[in-house]
This record gives C-alpha cells, sequence and structure tokens, in this order.
C-alpha cells in the first residue's frame, strides 16, 4: 500500500542504506571468494508504470550500476540515476518585468542481491530482488512576487521492490550483454506542495503492480 504522505529524504534512504550496509557485510564474510567489480547502465523501453505525468522517468535518462561478483553464486548492484534541469523566463505587470526559475531533480536509488549460476562459460543467468526509491521535485521561483504569481514547491516519491530474473552474454572477458524481466510492485506517496493545495481532488496516492523489462551493458574490471 502506498504510504499516507510523502517520506522525508532521509526515510526515503533509510532501507536501502540499511540494505546496502548488510550487503557490504555479507561481502566481508566471503571474503575468501573471488570478488569481480563492474560498472553498468540500463536502457529501458518502458516509462515507469502509471508515472503519467513523467515525475520519475524522462526520456534519454539511464541508470548506471556498480556491480560486485562475488565468487560464482552471489551479486550486488548498486543503482542510481539523476536529472536536473533549470529553466528561466521573462514575466511583466504593470510594475514591469521581473524573472522567474524553473527547476528540478529526479533521482533513483536502489539496488539488488541476486543468486547466479552459469550454464556455460560465457553465459550467466541471475535471480533475486531489486529494491530502492525515485524521488522528483519541481521548484518555481520568481524575483519578486506579483499578483498571481507565487513561489512553489512540490516533491513526489515513490517506493518499488522487483522480483528480477536475468541472462548476460560475456561478448568478451570484460563486457557482457544482457537483459532482465521484473515484476515490480510501486508505492506513490502522497505529494508534498507549497502551498498546500486547497482544491480536489487531493492527497492522491496509487500502488501499481507491473511487469518490466531492462537491457543491461555491463563491464567488469
Amino acid at each position: 500500500m502506498a504510504p499516507d504522505r510523502m517520506p522525508s529524504p532521509l526515510e526515503m534512504f533509510r532501507i536501502p542504506c540499511l540494505l546496502l550496509f548488510w550487503l557490504l557485510s555479507t561481502a566481508t564474510t566471503t571474503a575468501q571468494e573471488k570478488v569481480t567489480v563492474g560498472v553498468g547502465v540500463s536502457f529501458n523501453p518502458a516509462a515507469v508504470a502509471e508515472d503519467n505525468s513523467s515525475h520519475f522517468q524522462t526520456p534519454g535518462m539511464a541508470d548506471y550500476y556498480v556491480t560486485a561478483q562475488i565468487g560464482d553464486i552471489l551479486r550486488t548492484e548498486v543503482q542510481f540515476g539523476i536529472l536536473i534541469r533549470s529553466a528561466d523566463q521573462t514575466y511583466s505587470d504593470s510594475l514591469g518585468e521581473f524573472n522567474g526559475n524553473t527547476s528540478g531533480v529526479v533521482m533513483r536509488f536502489g539496488f539488488g542481491a541476486f543468486y547466479t549460476w552459469r550454464p556455460d562459460s560465457s553465459f550467466t543467468v541471475y535471480a533475486g530482488p531489486r529494491t530502492g526509491v525515485m524521488a522528483s521535485s519541481s521548484y518555481l521561483t520568481y524575483s519578486r512576487l506579483s499578483a498571481g504569481y507565487a513561489n512553489q514547491k512540490t516533491i513526489w516519491g515513490a517506493f518499488y521492490i522487483s522480483g528480477c530474473f536475468g541472462a548476460e552474454y560475456a561478448i568478451t572477458h570484460h563486457l557482457s550483454l544482457g537483459g532482465e524481466f521484473q515484476f515490480t510492485s510501486t508505492g506513490f506517496g502522497v505529494p508534498n506542495e507549497t502551498p498546500a493545495a486547497t482544491g480536489y481532488p487531493r492527497e492522491f496516492k496509487e500502488s501499481v503492480l507491473s511487469t518490466d523489462a531492462l537491457v543491461f551493458i555491463r563491464f567488469f574490471f
């Protein structure tokens, strides 16, 4: 179920950070295993399900990954993506011209832990969960206030957890190409608006179940 209010950034990142600490602890306890580190990028052929206003994903925004393959059966991945936008515009009223600035930030942060196995030396299959948070903020500010023009701030947040099944083929010893299928539950929270909305409808929140797919390129050191 989606949360009743928009969580703060600290609240949104608490669960992923705790899970990251657990994953690092697991890696430390298996230090005798060979650890291979890599970086990757994913391409999502579809938008975030039910993100109708494109708060959390816009065309051209990709997610990056830091991958750690621990031995032959455990893989962890930290995922992050960011988009920063800013636009300026000139307005006019009876007192003359004034400036307005529209800015926004879209962030995604998550990670996963996977069981991996290799049918052959070039082909790797993996399965496991991914979880994370998405946050989007929008700011509208003016160089001076005027009738009908007021500073505005809106923050949206969402939490997701996915069951994932993927496979990758090693083109070379360092480079792999793969794909991943996901079954995802996403909870969209109530936007935090300043000034607060006074009309209806308001306090919109939503829970969504969806199937998704990603295309991956990974480089291992």
